[in-house]
């Protein structure tokens, strides 16, 4: 008879445990747990016990033990929602499957759209990451290389698409997580995209934030910025753009000039609002400094939603591009 009938890591109250019952061999089964190995600090430690005798034999192995955010995947896993991002989709590691389909499986019809590197992860890798875009004045992506792997790159670009020579942000590989141009329509009659950068990192995120307000001010367009989170390095941050040109609108037998930018709004009642921490939501004005009637309404009905779900409500701010002042409201 095998004496070694089980093995107990770590406690099961320990962060990243996971409990499996391995079979016992006559004697009663012990309950197994572990802390993932991952890059920056983690670890294990686990004792042998023996299958049917009271007293057990005991070793202790243990490595660094440093709570990390990255799994065995080596991807980290989002403290928001407890999914590990790998850079095109989300993964449930506790079911073990993925949230949404290969963003490329038009190209592999023969192969499951919810497959990872061709069901061949010990031969085949999938960076993300890889990424430059090239946005008008408008801000909408005229061009998007997934070939580059070196960095992560905005250009502006003129009217005849060319770069405009100084005009970049550039991120190391990875930081933008995720982009996506949604379809949407912004009066219920047109139809329209709105464009979503996912970055992490706070001063990323305003670094990108700033670069496309500032390209798209002269157009008269606002752009958003909703930070969740943990505040600094880690912080999750979107970037919104809905490319609304100002309009004219009558009121009361007056006519005024209306700036609006949907797609913030968009993401949150979309997304956002369901169990993310938001800590700021900003959005520039191209000329006013003063939050209009329609930030107030936003303001107002993003805070109900929050506080009826008991969460904490945002600050909200406006980041004036001609002074690139940021303003509390």
């Amino acid at each position: 008879m095998n004496p070694y009938s089980g093995i107990s890591p770590v406690p099961a109250s320990a962060p990243g445990h996971r409990a499996v019952v391995p079979p016992g061999q006559g004697g009663r089964r012990e309950t197994s747990s572990y802390r993932a190995l991952a890059p920056g600090g983690a670890g294990f430690c686990y004792r042998i016990c023996t299958g049917t005798s009271e007293s057990r034999l005991t070793a202790h192995y243990s490595l660094l033990t440093a709570n990390s955010t990255y799994t065995f995947s080596a991807k980290e896993k989002d403290s928001e929602t407890g999914l590990s991002y790998f850079g095109s989709r989300y993964y449930n590691s506790d079911l073990s499957i993925w949230l949404s389909v290969d963003p490329m499986a038009d190209k592999y019809p023969s192969m499951s759209s919810y497959v990872y590197c061709a069901n061949n992860p010990v031969k085949l890798v999938d960076p993300n990451g890889e990424d430059i875009w090239e946005i008008n004045e408008e801000g909408r992506i005229i061009n998007h290389d997934k070939s580059f792997t070196e960095k992560d790159i905005v250009y502006r670009i003129d009217n005849n698409g060319n770069r405009i020579e100084g005009e970049f942000v550039a991120f190391d590989y990875g930081t933008i997580e995720q982009q996506k141009s949604i379809t949407y329509s912004p009066d219920g009659k047109t139809v329209d995209t709105y464009d979503m950068y996912q970055v992490r990192g706070d001063d990323n995120g305003t670094k990108l934030f700033e670069f496309i307000a500032q390209t798209v001010s002269g157009a008269g367009i606002e752009v958003s910025q909703i930070q969740c989170g943990e505040e600094g390095k880690n912080g999750l941050n979107f970037i919104t753009c809905s490319h609304e040109k100002p309009h004219d609108e009558v009121r009361n037998g007056n006519t005024y000039t209306v700036s609006s930018e949907k797609s913030g709004w968009l993401v949150f009642s979309g997304r956002l609002q369901y169990g993310y921490t938001i800590r700021a939501w900003n959005h520039s004005h191209p000329s006013s400094t003063n939050a209009s009637e329609a930030d107030m309404s936003l303001k107002a009905s993003a805070n109900k939603i929050l506080q009826d779900s008991g969460r904490a409500c945002p600050q909200y701010n406006i980041y004036h591009v001609p002074s690139k002042k940021t303003i509390p409201y």
